[in-house]
């Protein structure tokens, strides 16, 4: 196993791990099951493991000093990372609602509905809570190893990063690609707070994140 487990988009819970079998979407690893020393299965799966880990595993004998050590993230964002991604989609999401349904039913919105700044100021509110949502995708996958630690009550592996590179990593790449759509969805969202812009401007602000 040790042999093998460089190849692996993520560290092996025990030593001595057998693979049963390594399930892929194109280049990219989505799947893979394991043995443990034991004898019981071992399932890790990329999109779990950027949360919570894997299917649950028998907890190492450092599981008191995992308490110790990052504490904080118990406690804090990664304790319920999952949770935070969706409540910022969901604010998001209603600022937008909001300063649609301001523009569809005007009279239900009193001053609000004639007022194009606050209005574009509800959606340029909303993009942000999307980027953020995006990048805490992003930050659970970069440290999807140290999440999955936490979550068998191990020692964390390395250090806590909050970028990284890691193009052969689905779970990166996916989360990435989302970030940038979200960073450029906020230009779009704040240039329609600029007014008076010639057309140079308009393409390279509006047209360019555009395309």
């Amino acid at each position: 196993m040790d042999a093998l487990s460089p190849k692996l988009p993520f560290v092996p819970p025990v030593e001595g791990c057998s693979i049963e079998h390594i399930h892929h979407a194109g280049p990219f690893i989505t799947k893979v099951e394991l043995r443990l020393p034991n004898g019981e299965p071992w399932i890790w799966t990329s999109r779990q493991h950027r949360f919570s880990g894997a299917t649950p595993s028998p907890p190492s004998e450092a599981g008191r000093a995992s308490d110790k050590a990052a504490w904080w993230l118990k406690v804090g964002l990664f304790a319920r990372v999952t949770w935070w991604i969706s409540a910022c989609f969901i604010v998001g999401a209603a600022c937008f609602a909001i300063a649609s349904a301001a523009g569809l039913a005007p009279r239900f919105f009193g001053d609000f509905a004639g007022n194009p700044v606050a209005i574009n100021l509800v959606f340029f509110a909303g993009s942000l809570f999307f980027t953020t949502a995006a990048y805490l995708q992003l930050l659970a996958a970069i440290n999807a190893d140290r999440i999955a630690d936490l979550a068998h009550r191990r020692v964390p592996r390395g250090r806590f990063r909050w970028l990284a590179w890691r193009q052969g990593d689905i779970g990166w790449l996916s989360a990435m690609t989302q970030f940038v759509g979200t960073v450029l969805f906020n230009v779009n969202t704040f240039d329609a707070l600029l007014p008076n812009l010639d057309w140079l401007q308009e393409d390279l602000l509006i047209w360019t994140p555009d395309v």
